[in-house]
This record gives C-alpha cells, sequence and structure tokens, in this order.
C-alpha cells in the first residue's frame, strides 16, 4: 500500500514537494505503531 502511495504521490507532485508530504505522513504512521505495539509487548 506504502509503495502504492508513493508511486501516486511521484506522478502527481515533484520529487522534493512528495517527499515533504510523505515523509510527515510516515512518521505519524510509526508514531502510532509505536503506540498500538507497546501495549502489546509490555
Amino acid at each position: 500500500m506504502g509503495i502504492l502511495v508513493a508511486t501516486i504521490l511521484m506522478y502527481v507532485f515533484p520529487a522534493k514537494e512528495s517527499i515533504g508530504i510523505l515523509l510527515p505522513m510516515l512518521i505519524i504512521g510509526d508514531i502510532f505503531a509505536v503506540i498500538f505495539y507497546r501495549r502489546s509487548v509490555v
């Protein structure tokens, strides 16, 4: 799914703008994953 989003952003926006849009989305996704899986580990 992530590759599909990156490909679509690549076609819609230039490289720097697509990275600027995608990077905060990935960081937020990582934060939610850490919060969710933290409950399973402890």
